[in-house]
């Protein structure tokens, strides 16, 4: 499977219209998130080249989930696969027998709505502040083509502008603001 998505930066108190216009779409569901992400052969972003595997382990309330992803293409869409595990530090184990050494944490709150194949994303990042993330889950390359489509017409429904897209993943920009 290949997530399609796009991530756009919003400058704080411009969440409320987006949440207002996301409840307009169906139910508003909200968690918190805790991220831990590892890499293999590199202990940190600035070491990484893209196309490498990476690896998260997510935990939402009383669920686990490790995934692996490895981006496709130079717009950062990526081949995606999840697994439930049991419990965090099982994964854990697991990601580090493999070699994976950890390289950040990311914090969230996460609001979601979907419509139909389109998943529309609220999130607000501590360290970072907020962003709307718009993904769709395709079968395959030739897919992909039709899911940007998509995307970029709901994200001119939802008031985001080109200027505001963000290519880098949330565990780059905290790791870049660490160094800064």
């Amino acid at each position: 499977m290949i997530e399609v998505e796009r991530k756009y930066r919003i400058a704080t108190g411009h969440q409320e219209d987006i949440l207002s216009k996301m409840a307009a779409m169906g139910e508003v569901s909200t968690v918190s998130q805790a991220d831990s992400v590892y890499l293999r052969g590199a202990r940190s972003f600035a070491e990484f080249t893209k196309g490498d595997p990476v690896v998260r382990i997510r935990q939402v309330d009383d669920s686990v989930v490790l995934t692996a992803k490895r981006i496709v293409n130079e717009a950062g869409d990526a081949l995606e696969e999840n697994l439930e595990v049991p419990d965090m530090e099982e994964a854990k184990r697991f990601v580090d027998i493999l070699g994976f050494q950890p390289v950040t944490e990311v914090q969230k709150e996460r609001s979601t709505v979907s419509e139909g194949r389109l998943k529309v994303v609220l999130d607000n990042v501590v360290g970072l502040g907020y962003f709307v993330e718009l993904e769709i889950v395709v079968a395959d390359q030739p897919d992909v083509a039709g899911a940007i489509s998509e995307i970029t017409s709901r994200a001119q429904d939802l008031g985001l502008a080109e200027a505001q897209l963000e290519t880098r993943k949330y565990d780059e920009l905290l790791e870049e603001a660490k160094a800064a």
